[in-house]
């Protein structure tokens, strides 16, 4: 019984002062729905459709993408992808975005910031636009 314990303690305190491995991706990610996706914004939720109400949709990775990370990659131009939807309130999402044949990357998103905060309109066409 007491090596049980003592089996435990050290189980207890490896898991309590591991930290997890992080592999920072480095590169440049341009992404853009799939043919004939899109998204759909509500005043609580952000739907990536295709499919339309799923929990996620699809991405494809655009000109210009070279990432590159720890144990795989890179990551290149036309690879398909998942976006997670989004619910106001919801807070960090794991695997926000996924993509196909490369199970080692994942971007979580933590969290939204309050988007542009421009209230300088003397270069706006039209003063009447909402913050201005």
């Amino acid at each position: 019984m007491k090596h049980l314990s003592t089996l435990v303690m050290a189980m207890f305190a490896a898991l309590l002062l591991s930290t997890p491995a992080k592999a920072s991706p480095a590169g440049t990610l341009n992404v853009s729905n799939c043919a004939g996706g899109g998204v759909t914004i509500t005043a609580t939720t952000i739907d990536f459709t295709l499919p339309v109400g799923g929990g996620y949709g699809c991405i494809q990775t655009g000109s210009g993408t070279n990432i590159t990370y720890t144990g795989g990659g890179p990551l290149l131009p036309g690879v398909t992808g998942s976006i997670l939807d989004l619910t106001a309130g919801g807070g960090p999402v794991l695997d926000f975005m996924t993509f196909v044949g490369n199970p080692l990357l994942h971007f979580d998103l933590t969290s939204l910031g309050p988007g542009v905060a421009n209230t300088i309109c003397a270069a706006v066409l039209d003063p009447n636009l909402p913050g201005c």
